[in-house]
């Protein structure tokens, strides 16, 4: 009800409360009921609705989708490592080094040769034909095939030996990777095929590093001691492949 009395102002709380006492309590406050109000009106003004909030919160995942495709995420310390990811080059391709053995492995090649001179022997070696190519950074067994025209005289039985080196190394200090034996018992124009070969009876074929500077050089001799000749012409095909194997 409305307070009417007008009196002393209470000064106990059982005293009687005025309305001047009432008015003068309400209006002395920090806030009052209109400015709270208003407060209020202009605040809901620039919040968003529980409306827009709950729509645009559907548009979101919950956690446990994000940390399932966090899991999906390669790290970078797997990148160009054992048992993680290959990496590319500045070309946009994988390097070889980081290409694992296929099945039997892959071919590069055909490396023609690089020089051909031809020539005349009896028991000593001659070379009649390089094979210059140089470091190809994989680990490789190399396969060389060649058809070399050969004349042998009294007899004689013609030798065509392919071996590798590192282009220093002599007949004597070189690996045999491939050869070829003519017809003996002919002294005509002989055609000899070479093809791969271990390097001695019982052996496998060997794995070369991929830091070999490889130069393949062709041999010729005579099984026979005698005199085998090939022209600088006589060389009418031939081939280096590298077969990549495990590093």
């Amino acid at each position: 009800m409305p307070l009417n009395y007008v009196g002393p102002s209470p000064q106990n709380d059982t005293d009687l409360a005025n309305r001047l006492q009432a008015e003068t309590v309400l209006t002395s406050g920090p806030v009052s009921q209109i400015s709270a109000a208003s407060d209020v009106d202009d605040a809901a003004a620039t919040k968003a609705s529980k409306t827009y909030i709950d729509t645009q919160d559907q548009t979101f995942e919950l956690p446990a989708y994000y940390q399932s495709q966090d899991a999906l995420n390669i790290p970078l310390s797997t990148v160009g490592q054992p048992n993680g990811v290959a990496s590319l080059n500045a070309s946009g391709k994988v390097p070889l080094t980081q290409f694992p053995p296929l099945g039997a492995g892959y071919l590069l090649g055909p490396f023609g040769p690089t020089s051909v001179t031809g020539g005349s022997t009896g028991t000593t070696p001659v070379l009649i034909a390089n094979f210059a190519i140089g470091v190809q950074n994989i680990a490789f067994q190399p396969w060389v095939f060649a058809t070399v025209l050969a004349t042998p005289a009294s007899y004689g039985r013609p030798v065509i030996e392919a071996a590798i080196s590192d282009g220093s190394a002599s007949y004597a200090g070189q690996t045999i990777v491939a050869r070829g034996v003519g017809r003996s018992n002919f002294n005509d124009l002989q055609a000899v095929a070479v093809s791969p070969c271990p390097a001695g009876p019982g052996m496998s074929p060997t794995p070369y590093a991929s830091t070999t500077n490889i130069v393949i050089s062709l041999w010729l001799r005579d099984l026979n001691g005698q005199t085998s000749t090939v022209a600088s012409t006589g060389i009418t095909s031939a081939g280096v492949y590298l077969l990549r194997v495990a590093q």
